[in-house]
């Protein structure tokens, strides 16, 4: 890590800023899948667990934003609550927006996923309305299709980013939105499991996120629909004004149909066509690929055609070909720890199952 930070450096990158806001997502991540799954021998998470119940994001953001670096690296916690609270009024107002760019541009391989201020970013920097993130040779390592970066930018609207800035992730320390990439990442490597701890820690944060709560139901739906549809129904019941509810409807009722209730499922499906219209770009279950045990997210535009695909796999007989209590298994199928990745582009900041925003989700303050 040291050589790491050395190197960056040497190119005038600053290594706090890429860990305290470029790579603060996949740090926290990795502190949320633990957190889940710490036993009471395990006193460092079991550190984290009182802080989160006694502080909730502010803890983390305040750790994020004042901890050493050894201290970020290691998940450690270093400081009592007693002392995190009192620096709480360190956590800045927004991430580095060219640290934030610069950590996409050279990490992300798929430019829908970045953030949208980054695609404003590589847009203004294409057409020389400013500098680039680091280095000019740094920059030139890396080509972007500027059409790519104007089709992306049409999609939100250049007009509605740059008027709803404090809307934008970079203007919020950290969001639930910046979890779905990695979340995408583990699933897409039948490393489902992985991406509900996350889930399940982030909702110790927001007990009442209806996108949190349909986020992890989404996770879960191939290999435990039961504990889905209870999560789909906390999103549903969630006070949270953003709650995707078509989409959840969508999610409802494929975990209803591979829990044998198809009569539920159908139901469903019309709860989501008469729900409030959404645009949205979101990551949903490969039905297709389903059929064949195959786990993996598709990228998705018109929910209503999602929702014709649905009815179609309903009236394949999936849930018929399989023996009783075979859903688990079915999910097995598509766990697969070896690595491979049957991932489909699309950008972090959609939901898992549900609606995308420009940029960003319900955040973590």
């Amino acid at each position: 890590m040291l050589e790491i930070q050395k190197a960056l450096e040497r190119h005038g990158i600053d290594f706090d800023k890429v860990l305290r806001h470029g790579i603060a997502p996949t740090i926290l991540a990795g502190i949320l899948r633990q957190i889940d799954r710490f036993t009471a021998e395990d006193s460092d998470y079991h550190e984290w667990r009182v802080l989160i119940e006694e502080m909730g994001p502010d803890g983390l953001l305040t750790w994020l934003y004042t901890a050493p670096v050894d201290h970020l690296l290691t998940h450690r916690v270093g400081q009592s609550t007693d002392e995190l609270k009192t620096r709480v009024g360190e956590i800045p107002r927004r991430r580095d927006p060219d640290t934030v760019w610069l950590v996409e541009r050279f990490t992300e391989t798929y430019v829908d996923r970045w953030t949208a201020v980054s695609w404003r970013q590589e847009y203004r920097y294409l057409h020389l309305e400013r500098k680039g993130c680091c280095h000019p040779g740094i920059m030139h390592e890396r080509a972007v299709d500027e059409q790519q970066v104007a089709g992306y930018l049409a999609e939100v609207g250049c007009r509605h980013i740059d008027s709803h800035d404090a809307e934008d992730i970079s203007n919020r320390p950290i969001s639930v939105a910046e979890f779905t990439s990695i979340a995408l990442n583990a699933i897409n490597r039948g490393r489902r499991s992985d991406a509900a701890a996350m889930y399940r820690s982030i909702g110790l944060v927001r007990p009442d996120d209806g996108k949190v709560a349909n986020n992890l139901g989404f996770c879960l739906i191939p290999d435990d629909p039961a504990e889905a549809m209870k999560c789909f129904e906390r999103a549903l019941a969630s006070p949270h004004p953003d709650v995707p509810r078509a989409m959840t409807h969508l999610n409802m009722a494929l975990a209803q149909y591979l829990s044998g209730d198809t009569d539920a499922a159908v139901k469903s499906i019309e709860d989501a066509r008469s729900s409030p219209p959404e645009v949205s770009l979101a990551h949903l279950w490969d039905l297709e690929l389903a059929l064949g045990g195959n786990w993996v997210t598709v990228r998705v535009v018109e929910l209503m055609n999602y929702a014709d695909a649905l009815e179609r796999f309903i009236a394949s007989g999936f849930i018929d070909r399989t023996t009783p209590g075979a859903q688990g298994a079915i999910g097995a199928r598509g766990q697969d720890d070896s690595g491979r990745d049957d991932f489909a582009g699309e950008r972090e900041r959609s939901s898992l199952g549900g609606r995308a925003s420009e940029d960003s989700g319900s955040d973590t303050e």
